[in-house]
């Protein structure tokens, strides 16, 4: 609308405009006083355009750049099936190795009451508590051995203290259990005639009990 109003502007000034009628004296009336004359509508959207102040530029604008994003590893999937296969081993050997570790457990009680528990000392548990016992430290090893060479090929943030937490915590406390319980049935064995040796079947059993209450808050920490 701005070119129309500045046009009409220039045209009204420059006709001679009667200011008295019968008199003839003409004179041209000013800019100003012509562009009053224009329709209110197209004055004021022309005023409006001259007089509207320029925008600032926007100061709003980030200096570094949006951080990148890091690249994800490819991954391999021929190592995630092997970490599968071998963690379900794991897994399986596991369950059988609680029941294992309970045997072993039922018999350790029944020797320690056949000689050490008022009966009659004939040690016919005795052979069979320490093959149980010792088959079971072997599994527990080789178990051990089979979660520790899985591959990782996917990389996990920390959590916390989850799950997976828990069972590495319990099997490590299981395994220090089992190494003990072990040592102590060694010595305890070597320790016949002596006066101590019934403390150290005692200490031995309850390493025992002990060994077996890691070994199930481990596996109950992903079967429940």
């Amino acid at each position: 609308m701005l070119p129309i109003a500045a046009m009409c502007a220039v045209l009204l000034g420059a006709a001679p405009v009667s200011a008295q009628g019968a008199s003839g004296d003409a004179s041209s009336l000013p800019v100003a006083q012509a562009l009053r004359l224009l329709p209110p509508l197209i004055l004021g959207a022309a005023e409006a355009k001259m007089e509207a102040p320029a925008a600032a530029p926007s100061l709003d604008f980030d200096l570094l750049g949006a951080p990148a994003q890091p690249a994800q590893p490819p991954v391999d999937e021929g190592a995630l099936a092997t970490r599968r296969s071998m963690l379900k081993v794991h897994q399986g050997l596991g369950i059988g190795l609680m029941a294992l570790e309970l045997s072993t457990l039922v018999l350790g009680q029944l020797n320690y009451r056949d000689r050490f528990g008022g009966g009659d000392r004939s040690g016919r548990f005795t052979r069979a508590h320490a093959a149980l016992a010792y088959t079971t430290f072997g599994l527990f090893v080789t178990n051990e051995l089979i979660a520790f060479l899985a591959p990782s090929p996917l990389r996990k943030e920390s959590q916390g203290f989850d799950r997976a937490t828990l069972h590495r915590v319990a099997m490590m406390t299981a395994a220090a259990g089992m190494l003990a319980s072990v040592v102590m049935g060694i010595v305890t064995s070597e320790r016949a005639g002596y006066e101590n040796q019934r403390d150290l079947a005692k200490a031995h059993l309850f390493i025992g009990y002990g060994t077996y209450a890691a070994m199930a808050v481990g596996v109950s920490a992903f079967i429940f």
